[in-house]
């Protein structure tokens, strides 16, 4: 068979349908990612004696932060370093204000002490800055962490970038 100079081969199907196939693989990602986060929680519950975490399903989020009371990371899920480009070891140990610098406002910084302090669930905005120095407002929901004794033990915090 010979083909014609003058008729040019096409082939657009493939790439009229990756739209629709990249669209199912990333929410299939997600929730793939969401399912590991909710193993990883699930496991410090048991660890920890949590009564219970939020449900992931129902809150939109990038990243997960979780510290103790004296606000060090002990975890934090793949999406912390999509988003800041941090790596979990190198986040682990410190304090989230690593995050923050000149710009970041003290008013925001001052209300989320604040809001710590009532242990209820609270959101907050605040700009942040990645590994290389670019900022991005991040949208934080915090939720404090109890025993079954109703002690808070930790904090959850699930950001995105706006």
């Amino acid at each position: 068979m010979s083909y014609s100079k003058k008729q040019p081969l096409h082939y657009s199907a493939p790439l009229r349908s990756w739209d629709i196939y990249a669209s199912s693989f990333l929410l299939e990602v997600r929730s793939d990612q969401k399912a590991k986060d909710h193993k990883v929680l699930a496991y410090y519950k048991r660890k920890f004696g949590w009564k219970s975490f939020p449900d992931l399903n129902v809150h939109a989020y990038e990243s997960i932060v979780l510290t103790d009371l004296s606000k060090k990371i002990l975890w934090v899920n793949a999406g912390f370093r999509k988003m800041t480009h941090y790596t979990a070891h190198y986040a682990i140990g410190k304090k989230p204000d690593f995050l923050q610098g000149p710009l970041t406002s003290p008013l925001a910084k001052r209300r989320i002490r604040e809001k710590l302090k009532e242990e209820k669930p609270f959101k907050a905005r605040l700009l942040n800055y990645k590994k290389d120095q670019t900022t991005y407002i991040c949208a934080i929901h915090v939720f404090p962490l109890q025993n079954r004794s109703g002690d808070t033990t930790h904090l959850l915090a699930l950001e995105k970038e706006e």
